[in-house]
This record gives structure tokens, C-alpha cells and sequence, in this order.
């Protein structure tokens, strides 16, 4: 029996939460490596690995959380309240990361200061997005409906990128860069960061969600359970490479502007060149919606994912004399990152339903914790390897907001860092997409038929 057709207005109250979620995640993978390493004085190889360590806690917290907010009960159901708490945390989460109040302190104390306030805001990242995440296929089971209601939420997503991604590096430089230029970012962002998701949770407070049997079960049956949903754990496992390698170029936009293109005002530069990014992004989300309903979600990914590849790797020819061919590489860059906002989401939402072959067992909430958890480890991973490689390669860290001179290892690390590497890698994972098994009739075929599900 197919579902019923959401009106707009529901994909649209739907999607406007991932608006906040996205401002909180671009201007933290923007931001925050440039400023351990420029503005707290952190080394650029600790700083990658505090920002990595801090994702140890959501490989526990991610699946727990999801799994209570499958077990929840509540007028307002399983997931509105998670998220209504979630998203204040989260705004207040996000200001407490740059209110610096351990100036006189080490650059490394700082920096634990920092991950701390981290974890905390990713902990209500996590209420917010583990839930969230749950609804797609809560609200409906049909294959191409997902798809819009993803392209929706990722719409909602790309306006969150913009503010975020724009927006922070403007406030910054507005306000004389430094921890005050960011602790006043920090604090305009609160609202900005809590109130969509405050506003999908009253929107949708109503609307009829579609649920299995809900059982109570430990972290080790969970696991027993995800594991068996091998195009799950496949894509979860992509995915998680591919984020890593997003944020491994997000991590390095701002070096790169002042390093490789030799700007006067880095953020300012990076306030000018992201717009056009995302911008780009968003006109290409229809595209790549209809590209998918001629073919399939995953062949148009991986076509995506080579738009991608291409526009990263050309990242590399970057210097001064090039900001015009800049800007270019930001629409093909662009281009690429629509397709990757849309298509792992709602493959996701597919493998889900796809679990629904082999147990009765309600699991969105689960699935969702551990594709997060994934996935936010996956951004660690980024700044970690370009962290380190800029640090083998004696990269010199500030502690006033400055771009001290560097060496040519360093510059050349910081080249390949932001090119080469991660679209090599990026480019590795769409062997897997392409191989991706399940499709618009999946979920309608016994599990032994398909032979996808582990014994």
C-alpha cells in the first residue's frame, strides 16, 4: 500500500529544522580549526586531535540517545521533544564554544575548554538530529517521496549553509576577528542555531507519524540488529569517509584564502567565494531530484560525487593570480556538494525501511544514532588529517588572529591538504555507491530473494 502524498507545507515545516542544524555544523567545520590554530595558539596536529577525541563520546552517546527517543512517550510522540530540548542546547552550546573565558590560560587548557564546549553542543546536536533524522521515513514510506522530502530539508539546509558559512567569517572580520570577533559571532548565532528546529517542532507537533513495535534492548542487541542491514552499514561507513573528507576541505577554506590565494582579509575573501558555493548548491537540488527519478538515487550520487572529485581536485592550481578560476571552483564544487546533501539522506531512509524485512522491531531512532555518530566522526576525521599533515610539515600556529608566513612544505601540505587528497579519497567511496543494491522496489522484496542481510 503506497503512502499518501505529503502537502508542501508539511515538507516544508519538515525541512526548515536542518536551517539551524546546518548554521551550527558549516560554521563549526569553517571556523573552528583556524580558530584553535590562529587564534588560541593551539598546534594544528593537537588541534585536529582534540577535535577528533571530542567524537569518541558520540560513537556512545548517538546510538543511546536514539534508542531512548524510540522508547519515548509523549503527547507530542518520540520525537518533537528531544528535539525542542536539543535545539536551546544547542544554540547556547554553540555561543559557550568561543566565549573564551580562560584567556590567560594555556593555548592546550584553551583548547580543552573548547572540545569540552564542543561535546556539548554536539551531545544537543545529536537530540535534535538522531530524531530528526527518524521522521523521514516515519512520514512516509514511498521511495520518491523521500527523496523530495530530503530535497526539501536539504533545501532549508542550503540557506543554513549560506548563513553559517558566510555568515560567521563576516561577523568575525565586522567585529575585529580574534576571540572577541568570534565570541560575538558565538552569541548572534543562538538564535539563528535554536529557532528552526524550535519552529519544525511546533509545526509538526500534529502530524501522524507511521511506527513499528517498539521493544526495549540493550546497546549489543542494537548493534546485533544494525549490523544485519548490510546496505545500512555500507553506506553508513561511505558516508562517514566522504563527510571526512568535506570537512577536511571546509577545515583548510580559510587557510586557503589567506595562504593560497594571498588575501589581505581572508575572511573576507571566504565571506565573498562561500555564497556562490552555496548558491549553487541550492539551484542544483531540483536537478539532481529529477535526475534521480530517471534513474535511481545512487547512480545520480555518484555522478554528483565526480562533479566533485573534479572541482576539488582542480583546488590544487590555486594561487594568487587565480581568485577569478577561484570562484569558478566554487560553483563546480557547489554543483557536486547538492548531490551529496540529498542522496546519502535519503538512501539512508531506504536502508532503514529495508530492516523492516527481517525484524518488527521499531529502529529508526537506532539507525539514525549510529548513522550520526558516524558521520560526526567522520567531520572530526577531517581536520585531523589536515591538521597533521600541516603540522609534519612545521606549519606555525598565532594566538592573535594573524597568518604568520610559512614554509613552502607547509603551503605545499596545506595545497594538497584542501585537493588532492581528499578528492582522491572522495572519489574512492563512489565504488561502493555504485554497487548500492537497493532500489524503488526494494522494500516490497523478501529478504531471501535479495540475499542482503547477514545470517
Amino acid at each position: 500500500m503506497s503512502s499518501p502524498v505529503l502537502k508542501t507545507s508539511t515538507r516544508a515545516a519538515y525541512g526548515l529544522s536542518d536551517l539551524g542544524v546546518n548554521i551550527l555544523v558549516i560554521a563549526s567545520i569553517l571556523i573552528t580549526f583556524t580558530y584553535l590554530t590562529t587564534v588560541l595558539g593551539v598546534a594544528p596536529g593537537i588541534a585536529g586531535s582534540l577535535l577528533l577525541g571530542a567524537k569518541v563520546w558520540d560513537v556512545i552517546s548517538d546510538p543511546l540517545i536514539g534508542r531512548f527517543s524510540d522508547r519515548t512517550r509523549s503527547r507530542f510522540g518520540r520525537r518533537l521533544p528531544w528535539m525542542a530540548v536539543g535545539a536551546v542546547i544547542m544554540g547556547l552550546g554553540f555561543a559557550g564554544m568561543f566565549a573564551a573565558p580562560l584567556t590567560s590560560a594555556s593555548p592546550t587548557l584553551q583548547g580543552v575548554y573548547f572540545v569540552v564546549a564542543l561535546m556539548v553542543t554536539y551531545t544537543a546536536f545529536t537530540m535534535v538530529g538522531v530524531p530528526y533524522g527518524a521522521m523521514t521515513p516515519e512520514l512516509t514510506e514511498d521511495y520518491d517521496e523521500r527523496s523530495s522530502l530530503t530535497a526539501w530539508r536539504m533545501g532549508f539546509g542550503s540557506i543554513g549553509l549560506l548563513l553559517g558559512g558566510a555568515g560567521a567569517p563576516a561577523l568575525i572580520s565586522l567585529f575585529g576577528g580574534g576571540i572577541e570577533g568570534h565570541r560575538i559571532m558565538g552569541l548572534i548565532f543562538i538564535p539563528l542555531v535554536a529557532l528552526p528546529t524550535l519552529m519544525t517542532v511546533w509545526a509538526l507537533r500534529r502530524q501522524p507519524l507511521q511506527s513499528t513495535e517498539v521493544v526495549d534492548i540493550d546497546l549489543n542487541q542494537q548493534w546485533q540488529l544494525v549490523k544485519q542491514n548490510r546496505p545500512f552499514v555500507r553506506l553508513a561507513l561511505l558516508y562517514m569517509v566522504q563527510a571526512g573528507m568535506m570537512a577536511q576541505v571546509t577545515a583548510g577554506l580559510l587557510l586557503a584564502c589567506a595562504y593560497l590565494f594571498d588575501s589581505a582579509d581572508p575572511n573576507a575573501l571566504l565571506t565573498q567565494m562561500y555564497p556562490l558555493f552555496v548558491l549553487t548548491t541550492i539551484v542544483s537540488l531540483p536537478i539532481w531530484l529529477k535526475l534521480s527519478a530517471r534513474t535511481s538515487k545512487h547512480q545520480a550520487f555518484v555522478l554528483g560525487g565526480l562533479v566533485f572529485t573534479i572541482g576539488s581536485s582542480l583546488m590544487v592550481l590555486m594561487g594568487p593570480d587565480t581568485v577569478p578560476a577561484g570562484f569558478a571552483l566554487m560553483v563546480i564544487i557547489g554543483l557536486g556538494y547538492g548531490a551529496y546533501m540529498i542522496f546519502p539522506w535519503a538512501m539512508m531512509a531506504d536502508a532503514i525501511t529495508h530492516a523492516r524485512t527481517y525484524t518488527d522491531i521499531s529502529l529508526e531512532g537506532v539507525f539514525n544514532g549510529w548513522w550520526t555518530a558516524l558521520q560526526k566522526v567522520g567531520i572530526a576525521l577531517g581536520p585531523f588529517v589536515i591538521g597533521w599533515m600541516l603540522q609534519l610539515a612545521g606549519f606555525q600556529s598565532s594566538t592573535d588572529g594573524s597568518f604568520p608566513e610559512q614554509s613552502e612544505s607547509a603551503l605545499l601540505a596545506l595545497r594538497l591538504g584542501v585537493s588532492v587528497v581528499p578528492a582522491v579519497i572522495f572519489a574512492l567511496t563512489l565504488i561502493g555507491i555504485h554497487r548500492w543494491p537497493l532500489g524503488r522496489s526494494s522494500t516490497e522484496v523478501s529478504i531471501e530473494s535479495m540475499d542482503l542481510v547477514a545470517k
